[in-house]
């Protein structure tokens, strides 16, 4: 299974839609801050199977804080990151995902991309799409899961 993760888009949903073209995904999650812009990209492309969660400019949104979901068997918790101060360290979204049970934690807010392994728990930040276009993809099949860091 090939996933295409992007934060950030702040308005961008032209860098959305050549980054969902470039690499074909099964799925995209969205981890916030432009969620104008998923609910734009879903109607031009209705088969895209979506995973969206709200960031801190998301207002007025219906979307979740997070979700954990199992995609390729990799157990996957999401989240923008404001709520887990992300910007100042990692161990609140690090608790978080773990509680859960997740292998594999994506978040966003800081534009930074980073991928790092935590004693079994991977962390993957895409950076911001629409400010640098950044991007991950991650590569999930039977459990296990590799992921690499791109930009347009």
């Amino acid at each position: 299974m090939k996933i295409l993760v992007v934060s950030d888009t702040h308005g961008r949903l032209s860098a959305l839609e050549e980054a969902y073209l470039n690499e074909s995904p099964d799925t995209v999650i969205f981890l916030g801050d432009g969620i104008d812009d998923i609910e734009r990209f879903a109607r031009v492309f209705p088969a895209a199977e979506l995973y969206t969660v709200k960031g801190n400019c998301d207002l007025f949104c219906f979307a979740a804080q997070y979700l954990c979901e199992t995609l390729g068997g990799v157990k996957i918790f999401a989240c923008h990151g404001h709520r887990h101060d992300v910007k100042y360290g990692l161990s609140a979204l690090k608790s978080s995902a773990r509680s859960m049970g997740a292998r594999l934690a994506l978040y966003g807010h800081t534009h930074k991309q980073n991928f790092s392994d935590e004693g079994g728990l991977a962390l993957l930040n895409p950076g911001s799409l629409g400010f640098g276009g950044d991007y991950a993809v991650i590569t999930a099949e039977g459990g296990a899961f590799e992921c690499e860091l791109k930009t347009l």
